[in-house]
């Protein structure tokens, strides 16, 4: 009996969407740790955000006691907020990935620490903060688990900052967010970040061992490669509107102009995809001038191991 197959394809779903404005995010965060400083088991930790004060404050709970603020966090070089917090117009934590790095334990001159994880979300590690670039959250819940990917730290997206134009951000191959292993590439190393980065250069290995600690031989390092086989939009800009895709280091490697005042149906790009380097995920970006209607982008889009 004939049997009709299909070729194999090394390519594999990694389409992302959002709902529309204010819901793109600067970077996804929770709490791994197994013990705090004292040495016994964390039971709580949160992360608030104020934007008045332009703050990240994370804390936590061991054995039972009371939550209070991470002294660690705070020990950036030029940190002028109180105990465990990021003040996000300082001059070591003004862009997303020096704020990832701070809350990751690895900021200019901290001490290290590996109680949280922060991820790339929607916007590129390059782009600076300014004030009031995000929205308040109250003191929200972080210990999510293992397999969870993290809170997101949401943007707002009216203020001339991350989102300058109004516009509405979606990360491809960072939806997977704290989950271990699932960045662009793999093995991640995120438990092997090493210790203190300290302004003279010392290494302090504070760090607690990973529960599953990498070995030597295991340094083989692959990436994963995104591209972009399509994209719908809801959202519309009454003047000019556009989409440009960045890669990680904040290259554009796509623009084009849409239609302005009117709702952008699926355009299929599965022949002629935006592709990514390698390595890098990808970051999608709708913007345009003229007043907004909100409303969801949806961006289809694979990852290949290469």
């Amino acid at each position: 009996m004939w049997v009709e197959t299909y070729p194999f394809s090394p390519w594999q779903d990694a389409s992302n969407g959002l709902g529309g404005q204010d819901l793109s995010a600067l970077c996804y965060v929770k709490c791994i740790a197994d013990t705090g400083a004292a040495g016994t088991q964390v039971d709580q930790a949160t992360v608030q955000v104020a934007t008045a004060v332009d703050t990240i404050t994370l804390r936590y709970a061991e054995g039972g006691g009371a939550i209070a603020a991470d002294a660690d966090i705070n020990t950036y070089t030029g940190a002028s907020g109180a105990a465990g917090t990021i003040t996000t117009v300082d001059a070591n934590a003004n862009t997303v990935g020096e704020i990832i790095n701070c809350i990751n334990g690895m900021g200019v001159g901290q001490t290290a620490t590996r109680r949280y994880r922060a991820a790339l979300a929607d916007v590129p590690p390059a782009l600076a903060t300014v004030a009031s670039d995000l929205l308040v959250r109250a003191q929200t819940n972080i210990l999510l688990g293992r397999n969870h990917p993290g809170l997101r730290i949401l943007i707002d997206s009216s203020t001339v900052g991350l989102m300058a134009a109004d516009d509405i951000w979606v990360g491809i191959g960072t939806s997977q967010g704290c989950i271990e292993g699932s960045s662009a590439w793999f093995p991640d190393y995120f438990e092997d970040i090493p210790g203190s980065s300290d302004v003279g250069g010392v290494n302090t290995p504070v760090r607690s061992s990973s529960i599953n600690p990498r070995l030597t031989e295991q340094a083989v390092v692959r990436h994963y490669q995104y591209r972009i086989t399509g994209f719908a939009i809801q959202a519309l800009f009454a003047t000019t509107a556009n989409i440009c895709v960045h890669d990680i280091n904040n290259n554009v490697i796509w623009w084009e102009p849409l239609t302005a005042a009117a709702v952008t149906p699926f355009q299929d790009r599965s022949r002629t995809p935006i592709v990514g380097p390698v390595g890098s995920p990808l970051f999608f970006r709708f913007w345009g001038t003229g007043a907004i209607t909100d409303g969801a982008v949806y961006v289809q889009a694979e990852r290949r191991a290469v």
